[in-house]
């Protein structure tokens, strides 16, 4: 049986990968924001949202090939 994590399996994370998901969610977000903003509010909310993930996104792939 698998061991479910814990709160200290989150807390292990480094400082450089914390910077790294904060950094992209903003920038991410704020690009799909920019993006979006040529529709209405919710196009740009939708947007924001998208860009996000696709911001943490890249930092987890980033990470998996470095091994990070």
């Amino acid at each position: 049986m698998e061991k479910s994590a814990t709160r200290q399996d989150y807390c292990s994370l480094s400082f450089v990968l914390k910077f790294s998901l904060f950094f992209a969610l903003n920038v991410g977000g704020a690009v799909g924001w920019w993006l979006g903003d040529y529709g209405d509010i919710w196009t740009a909310l939708l947007g924001s949202a998208a860009g996000s993930v696709v911001g943490i996104c890249l930092v987890w792939r980033y990470r998996e090939y470095f091994g990070g």
